[in-house]
């Protein structure tokens, strides 16, 4: 009786402390979310729980090295390691290897954590376990198998412990965010819920994360270009949260939400603020990934901002990163799979060395030699197929990452021809718009000019209107053709002259006339100052030389040779200038356009009065013509 007494009582005693020395362990790791910078300034480290919560506080700040550093040599004949710590050893590991893209090691922790909680048989560890693989699942976007682990933890639920079902709830949420089958409704309660609770219990990271996950919610959900709540408060809310914990990498996640809003707005400087902003920790800590994500949104942002250059630099800077973050996952891929390679291989060689000794023990000499030979070929074999294995498994990943590339390449193809296209469709529209508002000043003058009573006024007016639609008719072509920077002088000139002649109907002049500029091709600098040049020499001509009715010819000619040098003439048989008439002294308005947009595009204007035509020539001597 004493007997049984005094082992109850031991029991009794030794739960008790089990139960005390968790609820300390509990609350350091508490301290640690919420002090990170501190632990990791500290450097006493007496035993595994103190190298466990200095690596989670290294790795809370993004220092994924030196906390997977730390956890390994803490774990090394460390005698205090409970089934419980392991568990935590191995999930923590888990969230490193995650965080720097390295998925088969991380699968690897979580199996070794998974086999410890089913020993245990502790619902605590198993929700744990349970809830890292769904998000183990969600971050390599293997969303269907990440719900087959909903129904366990929500059986399990009612056992977890407060903080491992906020994490439940708001990674289910993420899982069915991110499975893009629109379940807006369901994530926002789980993600409600997540965030009062977090609240009500004092847990800011599980607050932070649930506000980036419910402000991605209503970012997805925006209907017409608006919000039904603005997502910007909620991922603002988690920067905040995470900033004053100390908490770099989500932090950073919830600048890149921030970033992508602002993209999507399109507040480029806001958006390149954010990004800049987690630029800097992501080369302090090496975040490859990060950073190439910040590279390529950053060539979106400059792309938008018409700075190709920059925008090219970004994306040969995300390429480089991608590169060097898929070579470093094959190394360690290679790395792991040498040792899996060489752990088999030492098994089997110490099988084969004792079956060995037990055969020479019991077999003749020549049956010993027959041994050898056979265990020798069975070596070779295995070599070969290690090696055709390897050979096989390396030209795999080869295969994939060449095809992974040629995706890359193609969807940045795809990027900068959607952005000529923008381009393209921005410029047809701006020569279009400009087109339609000098139609409206045209018309609005045109109402001034039948306003008017005075027919000098009238006349005016009208050149001014003739002047107007020579430039329209260029904004017009441009838009209506395929090239948006060219001008075809021998279309633009027929339907300017075919205007001017509309507008002189009413005095029923009898012109022939003629326009040869085949081949002639003008950049929109140099031809629209022409063509207000050739609108005044073509009023000028149908306004004086075909007076009383007279019948009569008008020719527009043109020519360009190999060097780009090129002319054009308006010959008219009218009557011309009078020999007394000084065209450099003459300051009519048409006269000095003439001249000074001459000057303008390097061109020199001179007239000629022979063989009874009157011939104005504007000379050009450069490279302009394309």
């Amino acid at each position: 009786m004493k007997i049984d007494l005094t082992f109850t009582l031991l029991l009794s005693l030794s739960l008790s402390f089990s139960t005390h020395a968790q609820e300390s362990f509990d609350q350091r790791q508490l301290d640690v979310y919420f002090h990170p910078q501190q632990w990791v300034a500290d450097t006493s480290m007496s035993n595994f729980e103190d190298g466990y919560l200095k690596s989670l506080a290294n790795y809370l700040i993004g220092d994924f090295d030196l906390s997977e550093r730390i956890l390994k040599r803490a774990a090394v004949n460390d005698s205090t390691v409970t089934p419980s710590l392991q568990v935590y050893r191995y999930l923590l590991l888990c969230k490193i290897y995650r965080s720097k893209g390295q998925y088969v090691f991380s699968l690897d922790m979580l199996s070794e954590a998974l086999s410890i909680a089913t020993e245990e048989g502790d619902p605590q560890l198993l929700s744990k376990v349970y809830v890292e693989y769904m998000e183990q699942l969600r971050a390599t976007h293997q969303y269907d198998e990440a719900l087959n682990y909903v129904p366990l933890l929500q059986e399990l639920e009612p056992e977890m412990n407060p903080e491992t079902r906020i994490r439940f709830w708001h990674r289910y949420a993420a899982v069915l965010l991110e499975m893009g089958n629109h379940e807006y409704e369901k994530s926002d309660e789980l993600l409600q819920k997540a965030i009062r609770w977090s609240d009500s219990l004092n847990l800011p990271w599980h607050s932070a994360a649930a506000n980036l996950d419910y402000g991605y919610v209503h970012y997805n959900n925006r209907v017409n270009g608006k919000y039904y709540l603005d997502p910007m408060q909620y991922f603002r809310k988690s920067y905040r949260l995470n900033d004053q914990l100390g908490h770099l990498v989500d932090r950073t996640s919830a600048l890149h939400n921030m970033a992508r809003y602002y993209l999507l707005d399109e507040k480029y400087d806001s958006a390149d603020y954010c990004l800049l902003k987690m630029l800097r920790p992501a080369v302090r800590h090496n975040w490859v990934s990060v950073q190439a994500n910040v590279w390529d949104s950053r060539g979106v942002v400059f792309e938008a901002q018409g700075d190709y250059d920059s925008a090219l630099f970004a994306i040969r800077k995300y390429h480089d990163l991608k590169m060097l973050e898929y070579r470093d996952n094959n190394s360690n891929l290679i790395a792991e799979m040498s040792a899996k390679l060489g752990a088999v291989s030492a098994r089997n060689a110490l099988l084969e060395s004792e079956n060995q000794r037990f055969q020479t023990s019991q077999l003749l000499t020549k049956e010993s030699r027959m041994k050898k030979i056979f265990i020798g070929m069975n070596i070779l074999l295995i070599t070969l197929i290690a090696i055709i294995i390897y050979l096989f498994l390396q030209q795999k990943k080869n295969l994939k990452k060449l095809t992974e590339q040629g995706v890359q390449i193609e969807r940045t193809n795809n990027r900068l021809t959607k952005t000529l296209e923008q381009k393209d469709m921005i410029y047809r529209e701006l020569h279009h718009r400009v087109k339609n508002n000098l139609a409206n000043l045209s018309g609005l003058i045109y109402l001034q000019e039948r306003s008017l009573a005075s027919e000098e006024a009238k006349s005016a007016l009208m050149e001014t209107r003739n002047r107007i639609q020579a430039m329209s008719v260029i904004h017009e072509g441009l838009y209506q053709t395929d090239d948006i920077v060219q001008i075809q002088l021998q279309s633009y000139f027929e339907d300017l002259l075919m205007r001017l002649l509309s507008v002189y109907e009413d005095e029923k002049l009898r012109i022939d006339w003629v326009v040869d500029c085949e081949e002639m091709t003008l950049s929109i600098e140099s031809a629209l100052p022409l063509a207000m040049i050739i609108n005044e020499l073509l009023t000028n001509s149908l306004k004086y030389a075909f007076k009383e009715n007279r019948k009569g010819v008008l020719r527009i000619e043109g020519s360009m040779d190999e060097v780009g040098n090129w002319w054009v003439s308006v010959t008219d048989d009218g009557p011309g200038i009078p020999s007394t008439f000084d065209l450099a002294a003459n300051k009519t308005l048409g006269m000095s356009l003439v001249q000074i947009l001459s000057e303008d595009i390097g061109a020199s204007f001179e007239y000629v009065y022979e063989n009874q035509l009157s011939r104005s020539i504007v000379r050009y001597n450069g490279n302009d013509v394309r």
